[in-house]
């Protein structure tokens, strides 16, 4: 059976499972998109940070950190409802 042949004329695929699709990733945003939608420079940004007025940013491979759309959202609206 090595040799059958999927529809689309590809060889020995026939069967291999179909992929299952993976979970969309979490809606992400870079320092610059934050700072853009608060309205805010660089230095308030990273001062705010320290602070800890917003949530740790999620971190990537290596140094590369972001920060979750819904956190940042739920952050701005109230202290009652900060994380």
């Amino acid at each position: 059976m090595p040799n059958e042949a999927r529809p689309d004329g590809y060889p020995g695929a026939a069967s291999r499972p179909a992929p299952v699709p993976a979970e969309p990733p979490p809606d992400l945003m870079t320092e610059a998109e934050v700072r853009v939608h608060l309205r805010v420079s660089r230095s308030t940004f990273y001062r705010m940070r320290r602070a800890g007025e917003f949530p740790k940013p999620v971190l990537l491979a290596g140094s590369i950190q972001r920060s979750r759309r819904e956190d940042i959202i739920t952050c701005l609206a109230g202290p009652d409802t900060a994380l």
